[in-house]
């Protein structure tokens, strides 16, 4: 009788923990790095790239935007700025187009993060990793940046103004984008 008594606590105790284990996985990515931990392995990319681990492992602080060349763009987000500098490219004063995504979900900044779509909303900075063109099968054009979901933040008012200003429509004379530079397969409808 001890016997079926312990066997029907453990099916109890098992049938109370499942639902919880369920959920906890589909929690997790709310604040654990899931995509990165199942996505990404800085040893095997480097075999692939021939970049080192290191370079690859490397952290950088960006500041980023979106800025959507037409409607369906699969790469709306440009790179304004990286500290340190990407070794091996000169990209002073220059919008880098990129693949940029959460080290928790693969995604890029929510579009409710995006808010009204005005300039104040479309500004942000995050440490992030650099990736080559076409790792994890992303654009083959274009790097990968995979942002520290936990650092991600929304410039001010003020810092996004003052980016705008500099980088906004390009109108400014020293600020380029490698847009024309780089042929990443996007054609604006007509």
């Amino acid at each position: 009788m001890a016997a079926a008594q312990t066997n029907a606590s453990r099916l109890a105790a098992l049938v109370a923990i499942a639902p919880l284990l369920v959920g906890a996985w589909f929690v997790a990515p709310l604040m654990l790095p899931m995509w990165r931990w199942q996505n990404v392995d800085f040893e095997v990319l480097a075999k692939s790239t021939g970049k080192s681990q290191a370079e690859l492992e490397r952290k950088y602080h960006i500041v980023f935007r979106c800025a959507e060349r037409g409607a369906g763009d699969p790469l709306p987000w440009q790179v304004l700025e990286m500290k340190p500098e990407w070794e091996g490219a000169d990209e002073k004063e220059l919008t880098v187009r990129a693949t940029i995504i959460s080290d928790r979900t693969g995604e890029p900044v929510s579009s409710l993060q995006l808010g009204s779509g005005h300039y104040k909303d479309r500004y942000f900075q995050a440490d992030a990793w650099r990736l080559p063109p076409g790792s994890l099968g992303f654009n083959k054009h274009r790097p990968v940046i995979i942002f520290e979901h936990g650092t991600l933040e929304k410039l001010s008012i003020a810092q996004s103004g003052a980016w705008d200003e500099k980088v906004g429509s390009l109108k400014n004379q020293h600020w380029t984008s490698d847009d024309d530079a780089v042929e990443d397969g996007y054609t604006v409808p007509q």
